[in-house]
């Protein structure tokens, strides 16, 4: 993680939030160095097609399995539709008042693995 919180990722820095209330999670990340739109009421197809490469989100339900260290997602709501009503393992790890899960995607161009870190609220 840079200075400004942001998580470095195979050579890109990669601005992202979550937030978790209800046993419900929201999760959404984009890359800070995607490009602004020319007309941004008239985006291109090639700027549409960039402008979603450099993003995800997802939100929904979530269950923790404390004996295998794993955190299941299932998304209700998600930037790619195939994502929706999927059941996502997500291993975790507790640091002090730090909770990261992370994982290994062969899926998204230029990533090879990714990590999320909560720190507790005081």
């Amino acid at each position: 993680m840079d200075q400004n919180g942001h998580t470095k990722t195979s050579g890109r820095v990669v601005r992202g939030t979550s937030c978790t209330q209800l046993m419900a999670t929201c999760a959404a990340g984009m890359n800070p160095d995607r490009p602004a739109w020319k007309d941004g009421n008239k985006p291109t197809d090639a700027e549409k097609l960039r402008a979603i490469e450099g993003f995800f989100a997802y939100c929904g339900r979530y269950e923790i399995d404390v004996a295998n260290h794993a955190i299941y997602h299932y998304p209700e709501v998600a930037w790619m539709p195939n994502f929706v009503g999927t059941k996502q393992q997500r291993p975790y790890t507790f640091d002090g008042e730090l909770l990261t899960f992370s994982g290994k995607t062969t899926n998204r161009p230029g990533v090879e693995s990714w990590a999320i870190t909560w720190r507790k609220f005081k």
